[in-house]
């Protein structure tokens, strides 16, 4: 069990470290060519899409990471038939979503956004990003149910991180409007999920099967996945909330400096939040089965991963290495919109924040 934590452990560092540095360079390349003010709209797009993502998702993924090991070990025949509710479920959530976005984008955008010009365009965008995200997230949780995290690096990030910066990259050499770096994020997430439901239904549980008339869901899963689902929606609002602020209350522009800060502070966590992901079936797991002593093995085996990662952040080991001088630069880039004073303080931030 050790063995196979680790191997998926190296598996979403890699495809984390990789899709960082291609996704922070095309932050740079796109915030060159669109500037400030419509990166505002992009951060504020994106807060959106994943608070309703999150609201929607009704803590569904964390229900299937806890309780699919389990039962797929001792039945089967009950796995699927939660898989299955919970597919009815998101496919329910999703279509009423679209529905009200088509229906009140126009309000939300005159009574919400109001700092922001012409956002019921993204608003309608998020009609097909956030059903994407959700049945994304569900599929990205079966994986993690049965220890394969290869696969989502594969297919999640190092065949689709690439064809998304090539997209960028020759699209934004002709056109300047980030609306079409959503088009290429929504082209790109549904290629990504497709890939992945037709190889989970391919070669692990069938995601077409008949529906029980007398499956329910115990009491405990409800319970259990109504909790997640509130500790979701509260570590959403601690991450995204000044954003989400920020995005209604002032103009794009201050926005997109907000988020140029927090792609910096970003770097930091990026390790650890891939090492959770790995962590929390195996953990689940080994509670489930009372075992106690390889619970206890694994804690002592992996800790050191975070200590190690921690440690380099903190003795300034990035010092003179690209990534220190390309933020700096980055940012004063970021605001060539503005006026150099502006753009010389952002530099200074960067530079200090580093």
């Amino acid at each position: 069990m050790i063995g196979l934590i680790i191997r998926q452990a190296n598996w979403g560092i890699l495809g984390s470290i990789f899709g960082a540095i291609v996704g922070f360079f095309i932050k740079i390349y796109l915030i060159d060519i669109v500037g400030l003010t419509q990166w505002g709209k992009y951060a504020s797009f994106s807060a959106f899409s994943t608070l309703m993502s999150t609201i929607l998702s009704l803590g569904i993924p964390w229900l299937i990471v806890k309780y699919i090991p389990h039962f797929i070990e001792i039945d089967k025949d009950k796995a699927n038939q939660i898989i299955r509710k919970c597919f009815v479920y998101s496919l329910v959530l999703s279509i009423s979503f679209i529905c009200l976005i088509f229906s009140f984008s126009s309000i939300i955008d005159q009574y919400v956004y109001v700092k922001i010009n012409n956002f019921s365009d993204f608003l309608l965008l998020s009609a097909f990003q956030v059903p994407i995200a959700i049945f994304t997230g569900l599929i990205i949780a079966l994986y993690r149910s049965i220890f394969k995290i290869k696969e989502i690096v594969l297919y999640g990030t190092l065949v689709i991180v690439p064809i998304r910066a090539i997209l960028t990259f020759f699209v934004f050499t002709y056109f300047n409007n980030v609306l079409y770096f959503i088009y290429i994020e929504i082209f790109t997430s549904l290629l990504s999920l497709v890939i992945l439901l037709l190889l989970y239904n391919k070669n692990n549980l069938s995601l077409f099967i008949k529906r029980d008339p007398n499956f329910v869901f115990d009491t405990s899963i409800k319970r259990y996945s109504l909790n997640m689902y509130a500790n979701s929606v509260i570590t959403f609002f601690s991450a995204q909330f000044f954003t989400l602020i920020l995005s209604i209350l002032l103009p794009p522009i201050y926005t997109g400096v907000y988020s140029v800060l927090l792609t910096i502070s970003g770097v930091v966590l990026l390790l650890i939040n891939n090492l959770n992901t790995v962590f929390t079936p195996a953990i689940s797991k080994l509670f489930k089965a009372n075992n106690i002593d390889e619970l206890s093995e694994l804690y002592k085996k992996t800790t050191y991963h975070r200590a190690n990662f921690i440690y380099l952040t903190k003795k300034g080991y990035f010092d003179g290495t690209m990534f220190h001088r390309v933020v700096p630069g980055f940012i004063i880039q970021g605001g060539n919109s503005d006026r150099y004073e502006t753009a010389k303080k952002r530099g200074e931030i960067g530079k200090y924040l580093l």
